[in-house]
């Protein structure tokens, strides 16, 4: 194939992608197709089949004892984590997690030559390729920096917008302190095995509220601010979860070996997702592996698991409402019993919710209100109108 006709392919495929992306409507808006278009993929991607490239999918960059350590994230989550983040020309941003350096070149398309862009790593490889892969594209005022994610990056601050492209599981102070007032902080945030990408607006007291949310998955922040939670591999099975008092990895292979049933629930029941989160319970993320050792393109699902009384029910998917118990059915009737609740409440779906954070030393978090209390923040789940929602239905 000559040159041209690469780059034609090239430019088709990326057009599909970007069109395809439209006709979803994860791209409403015309100055995220047109950093998509200018911006190409491949670039950043060296020696990865231009089909995969430009498919909608995440492509894992570096691995290390089988735990994935980098990657290019999906397109699609890409395109809506840069719509939550409401990007204007002539804005200072901050990416956590640069990993090849193709989403800080987004953004950089999009804050324009009069903005300013940062994006750390805590690896100097990944450093290296993301500052040669952004100046190779025509951005090298693309500040690509060595440093803990963790601790933000002073130097640059404040910023009109801070965004993590890995998982956290709190929200940390440098992230709040480096932000302007009444700006945005986009972050995929992990409560409990659930991860949602939720924008953040920093408010003049201290603390913060969602403004939008949307599922997704991510990496995790690596460094002295890594996630307490362990993955492990047991017989065939992937387990995210955080250890605790009625969760004790050690047990999770002798209850998973236990189906008993399927049940369904009704389908609408998924949109409890995010307030099944905040419920207190030991919940775990489960996903299968194929014969070949590969993940289960069906996808993973979330459980609740009590290794105490050897139970455990996954929870509804977004694409089916049956589950599949293990053990007693002590977890399934608690599940039941949450749902009921949160029927009471009037089923809030995910639109419905916002997640307000107190930071320690900020505010008083609310009494008999849907709580998850981290090291640096507490998180407490509220309807639209920012009310906290009550630990049992009145």
């Amino acid at each position: 194939m000559t040159n041209d006709a690469t780059d034609a392919h090239l430019a088709t495929l990326r057009h599909a992608l970007i069109e395809g992306l439209q006709r979803r409507g994860v791209i409403t808006d015309a100055r995220i197709a047109e950093a998509f278009a200018a911006v190409p993929r491949h670039l950043f991607l060296p020696g990865v089949a231009p089909e995969r490239v430009y498919g909608d999918q995440a492509i894992i960059t570096k691995e290390q004892d089988g735990l994935s350590l980098s990657s290019s994230s999906q397109p699609a989550m890409m395109a809506i984590m840069l719509g939550q983040l409401l990007l204007e020309p002539r804005q200072r941003v901050l990416e956590i997690g640069a990993g090849t350096g193709y989403n800080a070149a987004l953004i950089r398309h999009l804050v324009g030559p009069d903005g300013r862009v940062t994006t750390i790593d805590v690896d100097d490889d990944i450093v290296a390729a993301a500052r040669a892969q952004t100046a190779a594209v025509g951005y090298p005022d693309v500040r690509v920096v060595l440093g803990d994610g963790g601790y933000g990056h002073a130097a640059d601050a404040p910023y009109d917008r801070i965004i993590l492209t890995v998982g956290a599981s709190d929200l940390l102070p440098a992230w709040r302190e480096q932000l302007r007032p009444d700006s945005l902080l986009v972050l995929p945030l992990s409560l409990g095995p659930g991860m949602f990408s939720i924008a953040f607006r920093l408010l003049p007291n201290g603390t913060l509220i969602s403004e939008s949310l949307s599922p997704c998955g991510f990496i995790r922040l690596r460094g002295t601010f890594a996630s307490a939670e362990q993955f492990l591999t047991l017989d065939g099975w992937d387990v995210a979860c955080e250890p605790g008092p009625r969760l004790d990895p050690a047990r999770l292979l002798a209850l998973l070996a236990q189906p008993t049933e399927e049940v369904a629930l009704p389908a609408e029941t998924a949109e409890a997702q995010l307030f099944l989160a905040f419920i207190g319970e030991p919940l775990a993320g489960l996903s299968r592996r194929t014969a070949d050792g590969h993940p289960d393109p069906a996808g993973g699902r979330q459980a609740l698991l009590d290794t105490v009384a050897m139970s455990g029910c996954t929870l509804p998917g977004w694409h089916s409402a049956a589950i599949t118990c293990f053990g007693s059915p002590v977890a399934y009737e608690r599940l039941r019993a949450h749902l009921a609740h949160w029927a009471a409440l009037g089923r809030p779906r995910l639109g419905d919710l916002r997640v307000l954070v107190i930071p320690r030393g900020v505010g008083t978090p609310p009494t008999a209100a849907l709580t998850i209390e981290r090291p640096h923040a507490t998180f407490v789940l509220t309807g639209r109108d920012g009310r906290p929602l009550p630990t049992h239905a009145t």
